[in-house]
């Protein structure tokens, strides 16, 4: 009965101590588990804005998570979205003869052809044309700069056998055509007779005057013209 009794209790006794060591092993088991995991180093990123592909961008944490993702429409480059070129925006001469408003994205709005000039965005005012100013231009671009107009000659008149009282340089003079022919005529300054004189030709007084004969009209029907064209220098 007592080798019953002890073989009982030593029965129990090995059981209990099996117990103890699975017990303690299984501790163990998931103490090195934790020490494991333990000694996995946490995830760690260089925070900042990433481009993800061409055309986005996001923020990129410590922890590797990704937020904040926005769109590029010009396109992402080393981590920021391309943008465009800016401009001030307001009305701006966009030459010497044309003003605008610039936007800006630097396009032009409402241009304006300024015809006067353009100065700091706005129009100068065209310069103003009379009638006067206007024929002399059209008069200027008929002729050539460089060649010089000559000033329009008197032409006097003096009928035959008619006498013709002038002033020229502030003295008088009294012009008489007392011969006429076709091609030819005799005149009298101051009573001084002058030689036959075909057109073209001159006659002086005294150094003070010189008469040019510049046209005969000679009709010799009644009533025709008979007279005598020319200028005095």
């Amino acid at each position: 009965m007592k080798k019953v009794i002890l073989l009982v209790l030593i029965l129990f006794l090995v059981g209990c101590v099996s117990e103890e060591i699975k017990k303690v092993k299984n501790e163990s088991v998931v103490v090195n588990k934790t020490k494991v995991v333990d000694n996995v180093p946490a995830s760690k990123c260089e925070a900042g804005w990433k481009c993800l592909g061409k055309w986005k961008k996001s923020y990129l944490a410590s922890d590797c998570q990704w937020s904040n993702e926005t769109s590029c429409p010009l396109g992402c480059e080393k981590g920021k979205c391309n943008v465009g070129k800016v401009c001030s925006s307001g009305f701006k001469c966009i030459d010497k003869n044309k003003k605008g408003y610039q936007t800006e994205n630097c396009g032009w709005i409402n241009t304006k052809k300024c015809p006067g000039g353009c100065l700091k965005g706005e129009c100068l005012p065209e310069p103003e044309k009379n009638e006067t100013n206007i024929t002399n231009e059209v008069k200027s671009s008929a002729i050539d700069d460089s060649t010089e107009q000559k000033p329009k000659e008197t032409i006097y008149t003096t009928t035959l056998t008619e006498t013709t009282n002038l002033t020229f340089n502030k003295k008088n003079y009294l012009v008489e055509v007392y011969n006429l022919e076709s091609d030819r005529v005799k005149i009298k300054i101051n009573g001084a007779r002058s030689d036959w004189l075909s057109e073209g030709q001159n006659h002086s007084y005294q150094g003070q005057i010189t008469l040019t004969i510049k046209e005969i009209l000679y009709q010799r029907y009644g009533g025709g013209k008979q007279q005598v064209g020319y200028t005095l220098k």
